[in-house]
Protein backbone atom coordinates (compact mmCIF):
# COMPACT_ATOMS: atom_id res chain seq x y z
CA UNK A 1 0.00 0.00 0.00
CA UNK A 2 1.10 3.36 -0.23
CA UNK A 3 2.36 4.81 2.94
CA UNK A 4 0.81 8.04 3.60
CA UNK A 5 3.19 10.57 4.81
CA UNK A 6 2.61 10.29 8.85
CA UNK A 7 3.65 6.47 8.53
CA UNK A 8 6.48 7.42 6.87
CA UNK A 9 7.73 8.99 9.59
CA UNK A 10 8.02 5.71 11.66
CA UNK A 11 10.90 3.35 11.21
CA UNK A 12 10.08 0.12 9.68
CA UNK A 13 12.02 -2.58 10.93
CA UNK A 14 13.69 -5.21 8.99
CA UNK A 15 14.99 -8.89 10.05
CA UNK A 16 18.12 -7.24 11.44
CA UNK A 17 16.25 -5.30 13.68
CA UNK A 18 14.36 -8.31 14.99
CA UNK A 19 16.74 -8.79 17.72
CA UNK A 20 16.49 -5.72 19.66
CA UNK A 21 13.05 -5.32 18.94
CA UNK A 22 12.20 -8.65 20.67
CA UNK A 23 14.22 -7.21 23.85
CA UNK A 24 11.79 -4.35 24.25
CA UNK A 25 8.64 -6.85 23.32
CA UNK A 26 9.72 -8.92 26.37
CA UNK A 27 10.76 -6.03 28.56
CA UNK A 28 6.93 -4.62 27.68
CA UNK A 29 5.36 -8.03 28.48
CA UNK A 30 7.07 -9.49 31.74
CA UNK A 31 3.90 -8.98 33.25
CA UNK A 32 1.60 -9.71 30.84
CA UNK A 33 -1.08 -12.16 31.59
CA UNK A 34 -1.10 -14.31 28.77
CA UNK A 35 2.67 -14.88 28.71
CA UNK A 36 2.55 -15.37 32.60
CA UNK A 37 0.39 -18.12 31.80
CA UNK A 38 2.90 -19.71 29.26
CA UNK A 39 6.10 -18.99 31.43
CA UNK A 40 4.63 -18.61 35.12
CA UNK A 41 8.32 -18.49 36.60
CA UNK A 42 9.36 -14.60 36.25
CA UNK A 43 13.14 -16.10 36.14
CA UNK A 44 12.01 -18.11 33.20
CA UNK A 45 9.51 -15.47 31.63
CA UNK A 46 12.43 -13.22 30.99
CA UNK A 47 14.77 -15.59 29.80
CA UNK A 48 12.20 -17.11 27.40
CA UNK A 49 10.36 -14.02 26.00
CA UNK A 50 13.09 -12.78 23.74
CA UNK A 51 12.91 -15.71 21.88
CA UNK A 52 9.14 -16.08 22.09
CA UNK A 53 8.97 -12.50 20.38
CA UNK A 54 11.80 -12.72 18.04
CA UNK A 55 9.64 -15.52 16.84
CA UNK A 56 6.94 -13.24 16.35
CA UNK A 57 8.34 -10.51 14.92
CA UNK A 58 10.32 -12.39 12.33
CA UNK A 59 7.06 -13.63 11.24
CA UNK A 60 5.26 -10.08 10.83
CA UNK A 61 8.45 -8.46 9.38
CA UNK A 62 8.25 -11.17 6.90
CA UNK A 63 4.64 -11.63 6.30
CA UNK A 64 3.48 -8.16 7.74
CA UNK A 65 4.73 -4.59 8.89
CA UNK A 66 6.60 -3.57 11.69
CA UNK A 67 7.40 -0.14 12.70
CA UNK A 68 9.43 1.75 15.80
CA UNK A 69 9.21 5.51 16.94
CA UNK A 70 12.77 5.61 15.46
CA UNK A 71 15.66 3.50 15.05
CA UNK A 72 16.08 3.95 18.80
CA UNK A 73 13.20 1.55 18.70
CA UNK A 74 11.73 3.03 22.09
CA UNK A 75 8.68 0.80 21.00
CA UNK A 76 7.46 -0.88 18.50
CA UNK A 77 3.93 -1.98 16.18
CA UNK A 78 3.02 -5.02 14.26
CA UNK A 79 0.38 -5.33 11.91
CA UNK A 80 -0.56 -8.39 9.73
CA UNK A 81 -3.10 -7.75 6.80
CA UNK A 82 -6.46 -10.28 6.91
CA UNK A 83 -5.46 -11.05 3.16
CA UNK A 84 -2.91 -12.78 4.35
CA UNK A 85 -5.10 -15.57 5.92
CA UNK A 86 -3.73 -18.55 7.93
CA UNK A 87 -0.24 -18.19 7.93
CA UNK A 88 1.29 -22.31 6.52
CA UNK A 89 3.18 -24.28 9.36
CA UNK A 90 6.02 -24.28 7.16
CA UNK A 91 5.97 -20.33 6.71
CA UNK A 92 5.88 -20.64 10.89
CA UNK A 93 8.72 -22.47 11.39
CA UNK A 94 10.57 -20.75 8.74
CA UNK A 95 10.46 -17.68 11.35
CA UNK A 96 11.75 -19.57 13.91
CA UNK A 97 8.82 -21.94 15.27
CA UNK A 98 11.07 -24.85 15.33
CA UNK A 99 13.83 -22.32 16.96
CA UNK A 100 11.14 -21.62 19.69
CA UNK A 101 9.65 -25.06 20.08
CA UNK A 102 13.08 -26.48 21.17
CA UNK A 103 13.84 -23.86 23.43
CA UNK A 104 9.92 -24.33 25.26
CA UNK A 105 9.83 -28.07 25.28
CA UNK A 106 6.73 -29.65 24.87
CA UNK A 107 4.12 -29.08 27.98
CA UNK A 108 4.78 -25.06 27.48
CA UNK A 109 4.34 -25.62 23.70
CA UNK A 110 0.59 -27.82 24.80
CA UNK A 111 -0.74 -24.64 26.95
CA UNK A 112 0.13 -22.49 23.92
CA UNK A 113 -2.16 -24.33 21.36
CA UNK A 114 -5.59 -24.37 22.98
CA UNK A 115 -4.95 -20.45 24.07
CA UNK A 116 -3.74 -19.68 20.07
CA UNK A 117 -6.73 -22.26 19.03
CA UNK A 118 -9.23 -19.99 20.85
CA UNK A 119 -7.95 -16.33 20.29
CA UNK A 120 -8.09 -17.89 16.32
CA UNK A 121 -11.81 -18.51 16.92
CA UNK A 122 -12.29 -15.31 18.72
CA UNK A 123 -11.77 -13.39 15.91
CA UNK A 124 -12.80 -15.21 13.15
CA UNK A 125 -16.02 -14.72 15.13
CA UNK A 126 -15.77 -11.20 15.22
CA UNK A 127 -12.55 -9.63 13.23
CA UNK A 128 -15.20 -9.18 9.39
CA UNK A 129 -13.58 -10.54 6.48
CA UNK A 130 -11.12 -7.69 5.99
CA UNK A 131 -9.03 -5.67 8.26
CA UNK A 132 -5.46 -4.97 9.38
CA UNK A 133 -4.66 -6.86 12.72
CA UNK A 134 -2.59 -5.00 15.61
CA UNK A 135 -0.54 -7.96 16.12
CA UNK A 136 1.95 -6.43 18.72
CA UNK A 137 1.95 -2.96 20.41
CA UNK A 138 4.91 -2.84 22.73
CA UNK A 139 6.76 0.04 24.39
CA UNK A 140 9.62 -0.25 26.67
CA UNK A 141 8.52 0.12 29.93
CA UNK A 142 11.27 3.21 30.83
CA UNK A 143 9.14 5.31 28.35
CA UNK A 144 6.15 3.92 28.68
CA UNK A 145 3.20 7.41 29.42
CA UNK A 146 5.43 9.59 27.26
CA UNK A 147 3.37 9.44 24.09
CA UNK A 148 5.28 6.47 21.88
CA UNK A 149 2.07 4.54 21.64
CA UNK A 150 -0.03 7.49 20.09
CA UNK A 151 3.02 7.91 17.85
CA UNK A 152 3.02 4.66 16.42
CA UNK A 153 -0.76 4.25 16.09
CA UNK A 154 -1.88 7.88 14.52
CA UNK A 155 0.30 6.99 11.59
CA UNK A 156 -1.22 3.91 10.71
CA UNK A 157 -4.97 4.92 11.50
CA UNK A 158 -4.81 7.83 9.03
CA UNK A 159 -3.81 5.14 6.69
CA UNK A 160 -6.40 3.09 7.31
CA UNK A 161 -8.76 5.85 7.01
CA UNK A 162 -7.85 6.76 3.92
CA UNK A 163 -7.99 2.75 2.62
CA UNK A 164 -11.50 2.83 4.08
CA UNK A 165 -10.15 -0.34 6.62
CA UNK A 166 -11.14 -1.23 10.10
CA UNK A 167 -8.26 -2.15 12.71
CA UNK A 168 -8.92 -5.40 15.05
CA UNK A 169 -6.79 -6.31 18.19
CA UNK A 170 -7.21 -8.26 20.78
CA UNK A 171 -5.90 -7.84 24.66
CA UNK A 172 -6.22 -9.42 28.18
CA UNK A 173 -5.46 -6.34 30.14
CA UNK A 174 -8.56 -4.54 31.20
CA UNK A 175 -6.62 -1.19 31.82
CA UNK A 176 -6.29 -1.61 27.92
CA UNK A 177 -9.77 -1.14 27.12
CA UNK A 178 -10.24 2.24 27.59
CA UNK A 179 -6.83 3.01 26.08
CA UNK A 180 -7.90 1.53 23.07
CA UNK A 181 -11.17 3.37 23.60
CA UNK A 182 -9.54 6.92 23.02
CA UNK A 183 -8.37 5.86 19.59
CA UNK A 184 -11.94 4.80 18.43
CA UNK A 185 -12.04 1.27 19.47
CA UNK A 186 -14.92 -0.20 20.40
CA UNK A 187 -15.17 -3.67 22.48
CA UNK A 188 -16.83 -6.28 19.74
CA UNK A 189 -16.49 -9.25 22.30
CA UNK A 190 -15.84 -10.12 25.36
CA UNK A 191 -14.73 -14.19 26.60
CA UNK A 192 -12.32 -16.18 29.05
CA UNK A 193 -9.64 -18.23 27.84
CA UNK A 194 -10.28 -21.74 28.47
CA UNK A 195 -8.50 -23.51 30.89
CA UNK A 196 -7.58 -20.45 32.56
CA UNK A 197 -9.57 -17.40 34.46
CA UNK A 198 -7.97 -14.62 31.76
CA UNK A 199 -10.06 -12.92 29.89
CA UNK A 200 -9.57 -11.66 26.43
CA UNK A 201 -11.29 -8.60 24.69
CA UNK A 202 -11.75 -8.36 20.89
CA UNK A 203 -11.77 -4.82 19.74
CA UNK A 204 -12.84 -2.96 16.28
CA UNK A 205 -11.80 0.31 14.97
CA UNK A 206 -14.00 1.20 12.41
CA UNK A 207 -12.38 3.83 10.05
CA UNK A 208 -13.27 7.63 10.20
CA UNK A 209 -15.43 9.34 7.71
CA UNK A 210 -14.93 12.74 8.58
Amino acid sequence: MDRVENLQSLFQLQKQNVVEASLIAARAFQDDLIDSYFFPNPDKRMEILPAFYEYRLNSAVRHGMVYATSSKMKGIAAWIHSDLGEIPMWQLIRSGGFKLFRKVGYRVTSKMMPVNDYVTSMRRKNAGDRYLHLEILAVDPKFQGMGYAKKLLEPMFEQLDSEKLPCFLETATEQNVPFYQNFGFEVADEGTIPGTEISLWNMMRKPSTS
